[in-house]
């Protein structure tokens, strides 16, 4: 009996004497808060990294990043007032984040994302495409507690141009502004990394196949009229190996989309020219099924005289149907 009442004695001293630490911790922990909201608006200077760049999904509009995100400041030691372990990515989300280093003014974090944006695809297949991130931070933090400004010295690209297929990587650009919501105005910092293609091999690849299939269809206008189901046959072909370049090939890496691309202008272009063939062909069959056995050499030789005119006839059309295309 005595040993235990020795037990609960002894707890209770503990409890005494742990007592003042715990209070001493929290009144401690209140006055490193209070000394860092004096700081505030706190200024950060962000600088973002590109390390890598994922996949790009042109017909979703997402794109994977991985980058370092780095912020710097004279005036805060964030090993006593450390950063917001957050931050709103207002255009994705983060996977996954690592590599976390925290000195007295600097502080850094490799940052993992799926992001989103909505693609200009009215130069495609010359298009540029804008790899943006949109960061803000977190309510109830706003303007009045925390301002961006850009910090050059950790802010570029640690990739080469070699590892994004198809793309040439440009100078990452970084703009600052204000968010101005119902709650509070926020802090707005918007990355971008500008992506574009190489012309010549796009029109190599893209543009120049289906001038070929054109070609084959004026070629028909230099074909006798003797043989009219040749040329027919020459021209549905063609057409045909054009609609399926155009739909599947070009459009087939699109989302959809209301506006018509310069690849959408080529090809309508192209179709105008298959048009005039299939009308030189058309008439020309009508007007030799209406005349005489007798008057078949002079039917020939007017047909022959008929695709002379739609050859110089059809590239000016084509011409005037491309430009009003790109006027209006």
């Amino acid at each position: 009996m005595l040993n235990g009442s020795v037990v609960i004695v002894l707890t209770i001293i503990m409890m005494g004497a742990m007592i003042p630490n715990v209070f001493g911790q929290t009144e401690s922990n209140n006055i490193l808060d209070s000394e860092c909201k004096k700081l505030e608006p706190v200024n950060y200077e962000v600088g973002i990294n590109v390390a890598t760049i994922g996949e790009i999904d042109t017909k979703t509009g997402s794109y994977e990043l991985i980058f370092w995100l780095s912020l710097v400041s004279d005036k805060i030691d964030f090993t006593k007032c450390p950063p917001p372990a957050q931050w709103d990515f207002t255009n994705g989300y983060v996977k996954s984040m690592s590599g976390e280093v925290t000195e007295p003014h600097f502080h850094k974090v490799l940052i993992h994302g799926i992001f989103f944006d909505e693609f200009d695809f009215r130069d495609y297949p010359f298009e540029q495409i804008n790899l943006s991130i949109h960061i803000e931070p977190y309510y109830p933090l706003t303007s009045k507690n925390i301002s961006f400004s850009i910090n050059e010295e950790f802010s570029g690209l640690t990739i080469a141009s070699g590892h994004v297929p198809g793309y040439d990587v440009g100078e990452i650009k970084m703009e600052l502004s204000e968010t101005q919501l119902a709650w509070g105005n926020f802090p707005h910092l918007n990355i971008v990394v500008p992506l574009s293609n190489d012309s010549g091999m796009v029109f190599m690849k893209k543009i120049f196949p289906a001038m070929i299939l054109a070609g084959f269809g004026y070629a028909t206008f230099f074909m006798s009229p003797k043989i009219l189901q040749d040329r027919n046959a020459i021209i549905g072909t063609s057409l045909v190996g054009a609609i399926f370049f155009h739909a599947v090939f070009l459009l087939g890496e699109l989302p959809p989309i209301g506006y018509l691309t310069i690849a959408d202008k080529v090809m309508i272009t192209i179709y105008s020219i298959f048009s005039f063939s299939l009308l030189s062909v058309l008439l020309q069959q009508k007007y030799l099924n209406a005349l005489n056995h007798s008057d078949k050499n002079y039917a020939i030789t007017t047909a022959k005289n008929l695709d002379m005119k739609l050859i110089k006839l059809a590239p000016i059309f084509a011409i005037m149907i491309f430009l009003g295309l790109f006027l209006f």
